[in-house]
């Protein structure tokens, strides 16, 4: 699920008000655990007064732990600092093939420690640009803004500190830069700007969505446990609307039995309990006693998210005794909003109210 630059934390720019959205949201690109040494940078850009119009640049670290932009053609160091601000000379600053609106922060930490400070509106543009297909309907690109827009004010409001952080988990978004917005998606985004959703009158303290359900979805407490207890508005619904997505037909992959057995620390493990529509809750390794939701991200992180797209899943025996194979439906954790399912029933006529309604039917859109 992850990518060259994908979102690892999102970090609130100041303390906001209760119920404020942020002004901007800083995306970390790239950390010290990506062990990023180097990569290009494309004119034009700016550091402190001096503008960068031609040329191909590479960001890197040096021996004595600084960052350097480092000149290709004339071979030769430009600017060389602990840590470097680049700021846009026109609209978007263009880091190996992607560009980013806002600034780039670049720290060396023995690797590149790069982040994007980017405007909260062009934030949610890129989310929804770069979670959702280009087919998809305009309604379900509103749907998908409106929880974008949730959980950032929610971000804001609960900040206690300069700065709130979200680490990565299947739960927060895609993030790819400015190629993933498209000027559709800046008018769906741009019309729900001021929406929310809300529980009981108050905001929903979480929201989550996934690709495709594969039939229905879970509630928040029987795949998330603990975490999901009290979110009682985060219910499972039943939806077939996603069955023109690729992962609504089960998908089969066979994986080495050796890398299998040594994940679950030699025992075959055994799945005791599933919630109604068929994803395990409860998984029995000899007396242990594991979240179903858990052992799928181990899997999905052991053999790649190819293998097991969907937390409706199961495993067993292969006929070749080298091999175990792995089956699922749908992709993602199957909490929240269906995305495929949202576009199916914006093509029926839905709008984006009518869709968070489906799948938050506790809550209210203001």
């Amino acid at each position: 699920m992850k990518s060259l630059f994908c979102l690892l934390i999102l970090l609130v720019s100041s303390i906001a008000p209760a119920h404020a959205l942020p002004r901007t949201v800083t995306v970390i690109l790239k950390d010290k655990n990506d062990h990023c040494d180097k990569i290009s940078l494309v004119s034009p850009f700016r550091v402190k007064d001096k503008t960068f119009n031609n040329g191909k640049y590479i960001l890197q670290t040096t021996d004595n732990n600084e960052v350097e932009i480092f000149q290709i053609l004339e071979r030769k160091t430009l600017v060389k600092d602990r840590t470097i601000e680049i700021l846009p000379v026109t609209n978007a600053i263009k880091l190996n093939e992607r560009k980013y609106a806002g600034s780039i922060k670049v720290r060396a930490n023995k690797y590149l420690e790069i982040t994007n400070i980017v405007p909260v509106k062009d934030y949610v543009e890129s989310v929804v640009g770069s979670e959702l297909p280009p087919h998809f309907e305009d309604e379900a690109y509103k749907a998908l803004a409106v929880l974008t827009l949730t959980r950032l004010e929610l971000i804001g409001a609960s900040s206690t500190r300069p700065a709130t952080s979200i680490v990565d988990t299947t739960q927060y978004e895609n993030y790819t830069g400015l190629q993933a917005v498209s000027p559709r998606i800046k008018s769906c985004v741009g019309s729900v700007m001021a929406k929310r959703l809300f529980y009981n009158a108050h905001q929903a303290p979480k929201v989550y969505y996934h690709s495709a359900c594969a039939g229905g979805t879970s509630s928040a407490e029987s795949v998330f446990g603990e975490g999901g207890r009290g979110l009682k508005y985060l219910k499972g619904v039943k939806c077939n609307f996603c069955q023109e997505s690729p992962f609504w037909k089960e998908k089969e992959h066979n994986v080495p039995r050796q890398k299998f057995m040594t994940l679950f620390a030699g025992k075959f493990p055994t799945i005791e309990k599933q919630d109604p529509e068929g994803r395990p809750t409860l998984v029995a390794i000899n007396s242990k006693k594991i979240s179903g939701y858990k052992v799928w991200l181990s899997l999905g992180r052991t053999f790649g998210w190819g293998a097991v797209p969907g937390n409706k899943y199961n495993f067993a025996d292969s006929s070749d005794p080298k091999f175990v194979v792995l089956r699922s439906r749908g992709a993602g954790h199957g909490v929240g909003l269906c995305q495929w399912g949202a576009n199916e029933q914006a093509k029926q006529g839905k709008t984006y109210r009518e869709i968070l309604k489906f799948y938050f039917p506790d809550c209210q859109i203001r």
